[in-house]
């Protein structure tokens, strides 16, 4: 139980470090510069393990977006689209691809410290930074319940003769 409890707080812990990265990163790319660029890859990657029958569709989706640009003379490349892209279903993957399609123009904003690291949308992550929070609250809110939960479970499932004993 005890590891248990540590893997939950660990989890969450996790989580609201992630949360707090992509706070800082959309945060600071708030203030980035931006220059012209061009998509030369624009496909939906499809991942997972298929239809897993009344489960659902198991499968995953990423847009796979990279882009050229330059900064000065120097010539980079990224595949970077945004920030708190970390869930995607069908839709939001062709949309994505929709959005951004191979030969297109595209503003690029970068990091003007570091060119190559860049986005192609610098919306805040606040969808994403919600979903982090939430899912690490619920691990906290079950490391803290668990040994009661256990309990109760245990005192369910002892039969009434050891009760009354």
């Amino acid at each position: 139980m005890v590891l248990t409890r540590a893997v939950l707080s660990l989890l969450a812990l996790t989580l609201l470090s992630l949360a707090l990265h992509l706070h800082v990163s959309a945060s600071a790319a708030q203030q980035w510069s931006s220059t012209s660029g061009v998509v030369v890859t624009s496909y939906i990657r499809k991942t997972g393990a298929g239809n897993a029958g009344e489960a659902g569709d198991t499968d995953t989706y990423s847009p796979v977006i990279r882009y050229e640009y330059r900064v000065g003379s120097d010539p980079y490349a990224s595949s970077k689209i945004g920030f708190g892209d970390l869930f995607y279903n069908w839709y939001s993957a062709k949309s994505r691809v929709a959005a951004f399609p191979k030969g297109g123009n595209v503003r690029v904003y970068y990091d003007p410290q570091d060119p190559s690291s860049a986005v192609l949308d610098r919306t805040y992550p606040s969808v994403a930074m919600a979903m982090l929070a939430a899912i690490a609250g619920l691990a906290l809110f079950g490391a803290a319940l668990l040994p009661k939960l256990l309990q109760l479970a245990v005192e369910a499932l002892t039969p009434q003769t050891e009760k009354n004993a």
